[in-house]
């Protein structure tokens, strides 16, 4: 019959349609989504890394929580030093005695 739609030539048609609407909106935004947490990831390891090789120091900071006393502030070069001394405030702070001075962390 002249003029009909065939009805296989509509569901395929009707199929692709849904094919290209799901693509257009779920993922192609997944995709871009997954690029900026790639791009996100990416700056900061280059951040980490740039402040490791160019030694600028890191700032290790002991305020109390409500906040009656003066925070604590150390500058240590070096991610194991400031590692080293966050461990070493925690635990001098834990066990009630006074953290190492900040001339002992450079």
């Amino acid at each position: 019959m002249p003029g009909a739609v065939d009805l296989e030539e509509l569901g395929l048609g009707f199929a692709i349609l849904i094919g290209g609407v799901v693509v257009a909106v779920v993922l192609i935004p997944l995709l871009l989504f997954g690029v900026e947490l790639i791009t996100v990831g990416f700056l900061i390891a280059a951040s980490i890394l740039g402040r490791s090789l160019l030694g600028r120091p890191w700032v290790i900071r002991a305020a109390p929580v409500d906040g009656g006393a003066e925070a604590l502030i150390w500058k240590v070069v070096g991610w194991r030093r400031s590692s080293r001394l966050i461990d070493e405030v925690a635990t001098a702070l834990a066990a009630g005695t006074t953290p190492p001075p900040a001339s002992h962390a450079a």
